[in-house]
């Protein structure tokens, strides 16, 4: 207890952040207050670490008990600073959870416009299926905006799209409001089948409420998880039938853990 203390009273007093202030007295630590550490602590620590310290060591083998899935790991990746040490590690672990198209694909999709491993997500995809599909991405996105090479590359697109997926670099690529645009989200919505697909088409229609409500809905079918029914809870018309059934779903996924809802 005295020693967390001394770690808030470093925090406080030096205005710094946790993960420094358990560099500076690290070893003063005893192991059972490291290993109380969360996840989101030790990568705090590892953060502030000096390359090849000890600290930096066992920083790693603590992250590294942590089970963290790919969409996780994206996450850290887009919220990390340039060049820090977190978005470094968090490049790592994706680049070795993507092992084939689908998750990079998803890796794609999800990093941040203009990242290094945007990039990186593309090489990979265009030495995979439908090669030429990513080329044109590629040549459509270095191309001047709006000049001919650019409509030449989109037309190369739209004509070689086959999967959610690809539909979805289109469709993130057309003038919003355009009929262009409405042609490409008919056909994304087309080939939505899965939670994720539904969802990641509501996060790009904010403007249209009447057709957000229609897609949680569709949602509501294919939701199973606890945490899938937080998302239609959240997203769904307040006092409706729907956000009723989703409270419903919520508590019997908590009735094993003491939670007032």
């Amino acid at each position: 207890m005295l020693l967390e203390k001394s770690i808030s009273d470093l925090m406080k007093k030096c205005s710094i952040e946790f993960g420094m202030a358990v560099v500076l007295i690290y070893e003063q630590l005893p192991e059972s207050l490291l290993n109380s550490f969360s996840f989101e602590q030790w990568l705090n620590v590892y953060k502030w670490t000096k390359k090849g310290s000890n600290i930096e060591k066992i920083a790693l083998e603590k992250i590294s008990q942590f089970t963290k899935t790919l969409e996780q790991w994206i996450e850290i990746y887009n919220q990390s600073a340039r060049e820090n040490k977190t978005k470094k590690l968090a490049y790592q672990k994706i680049y070795y959870c993507a092992e084939n198209k689908k998750k990079w694909l998803n890796v794609y999709n999800r990093v941040s416009t203009g990242s290094e491993l945007k990039e990186i997500a593309l090489e990979k995809l265009s030495n995979l299926n439908n090669k030429r599909f990513y080329q044109w991405v590629s040549a459509h996105d270095k191309t001047i905006p709006g000049g001919d090479l650019q409509k030449n590359a989109f037309k190369r697109l739209w004509n070689r799209a086959r999967t959610f997926e690809e539909w979805l670099i289109i469709y993130d690529r057309t003038n919003k409001g355009s009929p262009i645009e409405k042609n490409a989200l008919k056909r994304l919505w087309n080939r939505a089948r899965t939670f994720e697909q539904l969802s990641q088409i509501h996060q790009r229609i904010i403007s249209n409420v009447e057709f957000q409500n229609i897609i949680v809905e569709k949602m509501a079918l294919r939701a199973k998880s606890l945490e899938e029914w937080i998302i239609i809870y959240e997203k769904t018309t307040k006092e409706s039938p729907l956000e009723a059934l989703a409270l419903e779903k919520i508590k019997e996924h908590c009735k094993d853990y003491k939670i007032n809802l």
